[in-house]
């Protein structure tokens, strides 16, 4: 308690309290919407393309929209963020609930179920991007300290944290065939994500400070009362014309794109390829463990490396964490190669199915507990480092923002566009990613068998068992997907972030001037 005596530790604690219900929402939501529509709803590849071809360009413009209103039409000159937040939390809340209560099965209504699929993406995305915009948008404008904001940061990744053992709760009680449980769960999720919302909206030190508290350094107003007139903000058209020349933007979108597919990928895939390659002998508490800690390890993480930020600078350690990304998966590739006795090159094929001994043992992969723990291991590790960069994009788009303020020498921050703009860019690879599991997945059957691999993963515990079928291909494609997929990622994002170059002494002069400008700006 005496760290948040301190007004700084304090406004952090209360900024991050809304990350925690973000946490408590968004981990479940994404973790189990796949496997909600695959094995509870058991949704047609047909409306499940569709449904996510919708979200795709939902998702993708409507952070921009919301940024820009937040940014110009809904703007106040002291508050333009937490307004959105207190409207915003509770319809989010609301539209999570209504998730995990469908309104028919594809066998018996699948006109019902697939419309409760797009109503729910639909409703869900557009409360979560009105509220997180605002959010991520308020801590560029609550400081312009890096440490205040790193500061924020580290206090969302201890309340993202504590946040994400609902994701444990979660992993207990779900069970596709009998959902009174989990939904039950889920009303008592809403209900602290909300009371996480209600803190951040009402807290006296939630101040917009940075670009929004309306102090003109050039003279007082008359009336101390009155709120002063709200700084022009460039019109549209010179706002795309300013940002289309914004080279490390667009050097970060870039990179932004594939991040955002790993990271969606791992979080929707997760737990399909956990159950379905330990089978019966992995207990189901284990289970849930492991999937706890690919939540609670990125957090603590960032915590752990916030000071190499202030220390080495966001370039470097997030060039690092692709570095180390990219070798673990090399490494768990070559692994992996021995224990199957295959060649390396086996894996940029199709299933080797004219071996008969390498099919033999691909079938009862679900035994060979070598391999599984390998696997398992590699996906707990590989989502950790993917998590940790994802922690830190607030930071860099906050000192985009930072860059964009300097170079086009404006009297109030763009950042709720900013943040818009970035998703509308990166949100693509959201629906790419499970596209493309789905895809590649009912390519080689995994539908037909996923009542099979969903018993194992709700009953998991006991002596292992033989898979009972030829299921090797199967299981080959999954090992493909989580080995190859941060390979190709990793490497082409390590290759773009080298031409990002808003780090170093650029960066130091950017923050130098906007200390030594900041009594000619709304401050």
């Amino acid at each position: 308690m005496g760290v948040l005596s301190d007004p700084a530790h304090l406004q952090a604690f209360h900024y991050a309290t809304t990350s925690f219900s973000a946490s408590v929402l968004n981990n479940v939501f994404i973790t189990y919407y796949v496997e909600m529509v695959m094995s509870v709803s058991k949704l047609s590849s047909g409306w499940f393309m569709l449904g996510q071809i919708v979200y795709c360009i939902w998702n993708s413009f409507n952070d921009p929209i919301f940024g820009w209103l937040g940014d110009t039409r809904f703007a106040s000159i002291t508050q333009r963020r937490v307004p959105r937040i207190r409207i915003g939390g509770p319809l989010w809340c609301l539209a999570f609930v209504v998730t995990w209560f469908p309104w028919g099965t594809a066998d018996k209504s699948p006109t019902l179920a697939g419309l409760h699929f797009l109503f729910t993406m639909i409703v869900y995305d557009g409360t979560l991007s009105f509220t997180l915009v605002a959010h991520q948008a308020l801590l560029t404008d609550m400081t312009s300290d890096d440490a205040q904001r790193e500061r924020c940061n580290m206090w969302s990744a201890a309340c993202h944290l504590a946040g994400s053992f609902a994701v444990f709760a979660a992993h207990q009680l779900w069970d596709p065939k009998d959902l009174r449980a989990f939904q039950m769960l889920t009303l008592g999720l809403a209900a602290m994500a909300l009371l996480g919302f209600v803190v951040t909206t009402t807290s006296p030190h939630i101040t917009e400070e940075y670009g929004v508290s309306g102090k003109i350094a050039s003279g007082a107003t008359e009336d101390q009362n009155r709120e002063p007139p709200t700084p022009p903000t460039p019109s549209l058209l010179k706002f795309i014309r300013s940002i289309l020349k914004h080279y490390n933007f667009w050097i970060f979108v870039a990179v932004g794109l594939f991040q955002q597919f790993s990271c969606t990928f791992n979080t929707n895939f997760f737990a399909i390829f956990l159950n379905a390659l330990t089978g019966h002998w992995m207990p189901r508490y284990f289970k849930s463990v492991m999937l706890l800690s690919t939540f609670v390890f990125p957090h603590i993480g960032t915590i752990v490396i916030t000071p190499l930020l202030s220390k080495y600078g966001k370039w470097v350690v997030v060039k690092a964490l692709f570095a180390l990304r990219l070798v673990s998966a090399i490494v768990a590739l070559y692994i992996c190669a021995d224990l199957l006795h295959v060649p390396v090159t086996t894996f940029f094929g199709a299933s080797p199915a004219g071996d008969t001994e390498v099919t033999q043992r691909l079938n009862h992969i679900q035994t060979t507990m070598s391999i599984t723990l390998l696997v398992t291991g590699f996906l707990v590790v590989n989502r950790v480092l993917t998590e940790c960069v994802c922690r830190m994009i607030p930071l860099i788009v906050s000192d985009l923002v930072d860059e964009d303020f300097v170079r086009n020498n404006r009297k109030m921050t763009m950042s709720s566009m900013y943040f818009g703009c970035h998703a509308l860019m990166t949100k693509p690879g959201q629906s790419a990613a499970p596209m493309f599991g789905w895809w590649v997945l009912s390519l080689y059957g995994y539908q037909a068998i996923s009542s099979e691999v969903e018993s194992e993963g709700a009953h998991g515990g006991g002596e292992p068992e033989p898979s009972g079928g030829s299921n090797g291909a199967i299981w080959f494609t999954m090992l493909q997907l989580i080995l190859l997929t941060p390979i190709v990622m990793c490497a082409i994002m390590l290759v773009i972030w080298q031409f990002y170059s808003l780090h170093g002494r650029y960066l130091k002069r950017i923050k130098t001037t906007l200390e030594r400008n900041a009594a000619d700006w709304v401050v």
